[in-house]
């Protein structure tokens, strides 16, 4: 698991720095910083903001 969450903050950083400022990952496993359970989905990231999280695709 945290191999994985390295790779997915390595990608992010390389898409900041090369001047693109929207990042989607799809089927991530997210922890919401309350409950125990991980939930897959989406998350899109703005900027420096998680823009949206969704369990459906986006389009």
């Amino acid at each position: 698991m945290k191999k994985i969450v390295v790779i997915v903050f390595c990608v992010f950083i390389s898409r900041v720095l090369s001047g693109q400022t929207a990042v989607l990952i799809n089927n991530v496993q997210i922890f919401d910083g309350v409950s125990e359970k991980l939930v897959t989905g989406n998350v899109l990231i703005q900027g420096d903001t998680v823009a949206r999280i969704s369990s459906s695709p986006y389009r």
